[in-house]
């Protein structure tokens, strides 16, 4: 499989915040009591997610791949990301299997879901636990992202106003879970910035034409191979 869901799928997931009342005031962090609390509240509530994105991997401070595409969430534990550019295939989830489908290569490969729970995105779509049981959870501010991340500073603070930093409880950290999250809200608490960091490197996506909580079909996360393409793990 590429690189580009080992982080978000490897996110890639959904995301919206209850209330919006931290203020941007300084560089330090803010509340950490609050910030658990309205995070852990806006993706408890979260059921769906859909928009479209643009991810930057990096791995050794290089960037290794740039991709565009869509992207479909619903809980519990499914999802479909359509990538379009560079290399077009689909990465879905219908709560149960997990498929790859490299359209170039005219490939399927399918696992059972439970392979692959160990993901960012993953636990942001399990409701089996909130946010604040799993992760240590900061807000900060636009000074605080132009200082912590100054490589994406500039493109964060265009798209959202709201910035929680999250890593992980479990300092024994697995291979392919992530050690940093970063989450970009803006001020009608649409998600728009996603970032992660993995022992694979580092997933950045921006999201725009957000949609969440709106009506999304079981059927989107179906997948059935088309006819003539190689299916590998069945």
């Amino acid at each position: 499989m590429k690189y580009c869901h080992n982080s978000l799928i490897s996110i890639k997931q959904e995301l919206f915040v209850k209330k919006y009342f931290i203020p941007l005031v300084s560089a330090t962090v803010i509340n950490v009591a609050v910030a658990q609390s309205d995070v852990s509240t806006f993706f408890q509530q979260l059921q769906t997610f859909n928009a479209n994105f643009s991810q930057v991997v990096e791995q050794d401070g290089k960037v290794v791949q740039r991709s565009t595409g869509k992207v479909w969430l619903k809980k519990p534990l499914k999802f479909r990301w359509n990538y379009q550019t560079p290399d077009p295939m689909q990465l879905v989830s219908d709560g149960r299997r997990f498929y790859h489908y490299d359209i170039d290569l005219a490939q399927v490969t399918t696992k059972p879901l439970s392979e692959i729970t160990n993901t960012a995105s993953m636990t942001l779509l399990s409701d089996k636990k909130r946010l604040d049981q799993v992760f240590n959870i900061q807000s900060f501010s636009a000074p605080a992202v132009k200082k912590r991340f100054p490589r994406y500073a500039k493109q964060w603070l265009k798209k959202a106003i709201l910035f929680y930093q999250l890593t992980p409880k479990n300092k024994n950290v697995k291979d392919g879970q992530p050690s940093l999250l970063v989450l970009g809200l803006t001020a009608k608490r649409r998600l728009n910035v996603f970032y992660a960091e993995d022992n694979y490197g580092k997933n950045n996506f921006i999201f725009s034409n957000v949609q969440q909580g709106g009506a999304i079909a079981d059927a989107q996360f179906n997948f059935k191979a088309p006819a003539g393409v190689d299916v590998l793990g069945q």
